[in-house]
This record gives C-alpha cells, sequence and structure tokens, in this order.
C-alpha cells in the first residue's frame, strides 16, 4: 500500500509551485498540461452524490453505480457514500478561445466519472477497503451536465471506455454531520485496468499517492446532493517535495541564526 507522510503531505500543493515549466500529456484521448506554478490543478469537476445501502455491479474488472446503488438512503453511519460526475476542465488553457481537453478538438469528447464503497462508520470515520472511483472517456456527450438528476444517468456516467481506476487512500470530511461539508482526500491509481498511458502518467508508484482531491457538498432532503464541485491536483514527485522540504529547513536554520 502506498504512504505518505502526514506532515509532509501539508506541503505537496505549495511543492508543485517548484515543478517545471508545463508540458503537454497525452493518454486515452485526453490531453492535458502538466501541474506548474500558474496553473498547480490538473482538473476541475461538478458531481452529484448520495448514501446508498444499494449493491454496485461490477464491469470490466472494476465495480459500478446500479439501479440499485443509484437509490439514495438518509446519511448514516453503514452507509455507502456514492456518486457520479464530470470533468469540466482538465488544464486545458492550451487553447484560449475553445478550451478543450479532448485530443480530438472542441466537443468531441466526454470524460464522466463515478465512484462508491466510502462507508461511513463513525464520525469522520470511513472504511475505504472496498472504496473506488472509476474515470470514463466517451467520444459522445451524453451525461451532460452533473446536475441534480444526474443520479438518474448513471449508466451515461460509465458507459465509456474505462480510462483509470483509482481507491480513496484517504477521506477527511471536515463537518459536524454527513449531510454536507468539505472533503479532502488522497488517491491512488489501481495498475492493471483502464488505459495504460494514463496508468503511467498518473502513477507515482508503490510509496507515493498519486491525487489530491478536494470537493464541497451538501446533501438535500430527497437524500442527493447539489452544486457539487471539486479539483484534482497531481501529488509532487517525492524528490521535488524532497527538495522543497530542504529548502524549508534551510530557511528555519538562516532564521534562526538572523535572530
Amino acid at each position: 500500500m502506498k504512504k505518505f507522510v502526514k506532515a509532509v503531505g501539508a506541503l505537496s500543493l505549495a511543492a508543485m509551485s517548484f515543478s517545471a515549466l508545463s508540458t503537454e500529456i497525452s493518454a486515452g484521448g485526453i490531453t492535458w498540461d502538466a501541474p506548474t506554478q500558474a496553473n498547480p490543478y490538473i482538473a476541475d469537476v461538478s458531481f452529484q452524490q448520495w448514501f446508498t445501502n444499494g449493491a454496485y455491479g461490477s464491469a470490466g474488472g472494476v465495480s459500478t453505480i446500479t439501479a440499485a446503488s443509484s437509490v439514495s438512503t438518509a446519511p448514516a453511519f453503514g452507509a455507502s457514500l456514492s456518486g457520479v460526475g464530470r470533468f469540466s476542465q482538465f488544464n486545458d488553457g492550451r487553447d484560449q478561445v475553445f478550451n478543450t481537453f479532448c485530443t480530438g478538438g472542441f466537443g468531441t469528447c466526454e470524460l464522466t466519472f463515478a465512484f462508491g464503497g466510502i462507508v461511513a462508520t463513525g464520525q469522520n470515520q470511513w472504511d475505504l477497503s472496498n472504496s473506488w472511483l472509476n474515470v470514463y472517456f466517451d467520444n459522445g456527450m451524453d451525461f451532460g451536465p452533473a446536475n441534480s438528476t444526474a443520479y438518474q444517468r448513471y449508466n451515461q456516467a460509465q458507459n465509456g471506455s474505462l480510462w483509470a481506476s483509482f481507491e480513496f487512500a484517504t477521506f477527511d470530511l471536515d463537518s459536524d454531520n454527513l449531510n454536507a461539508g468539505f472533503v479532502s482526500s488522497y488517491l491512488n491509481i489501481v495498475e492493471g485496468v483502464g488505459n495504460a498511458d494514463a496508468v503511467n502518467a498518473l502513477n507515482f508508484g508503490e510509496k507515493w499517492y498519486d491525487l489530491f482531491y478536494t470537493a464541497s457538498s451538501q446533501i438535500g432532503a430527497n437524500g442527493y446532493s447539489t452544486s457539487s464541485n471539486g479539483q484534482v491536483s497531481a501529488v509532487p514527485e517525492p524528490t521535488t517535495l524532497a527538495v522543497f522540504a530542504l529548502g524549508l529547513l534551510g530557511l528555519g536554520a538562516l532564521a534562526r541564526r538572523r535572530s
């Protein structure tokens, strides 16, 4: 299992500002800019989520949302947090007129995702042993916006080719209840499934988390969220972060000498 030192983790986004100049990365129909100080986030997402007691399905070696698991239940311990969504941006600043991450051009693809298996076991306590998040590339545009009825289009969120599959390594909800709050999480890519180029591009190895995810959401009285948005960023390479951490230590030592 990949590991990450918590004290160093707080430096991850800051360390990204020391990365090299932006370069383009292409994998599975998507082209994106590597993160830099000016453009640190890889992607913006919108989604709808809910708690469920329904069973998940399985397709292509990964878990899936089904008719049963698209049915919401009241947020409660023992229920599984699930959802569907789409990528609205993917470091697509290369074209200032028609921003797109689709390698084929503007309006030629859709990048969607589904997730589940995040089981609430207590206040900000989660069983992540069967958690998952799958990203799909689709040449069509049938999922549409991640609005209040997105849960009804769980099939459209999962009918593309599997681009990459992830598991949640951490999940932290900054809230006093399960209905709403701010989430931060680290994810690891699952090797052996999805697009091989995407796996290689996003995989930092066995001792490093691959993605950092933040989001905010609120679940309504009907059991489904509205206006849920998040951002996904790459966790910097260990060497980059180590250099940055050493720089902080050097600044601390210099400050002590001056004092």
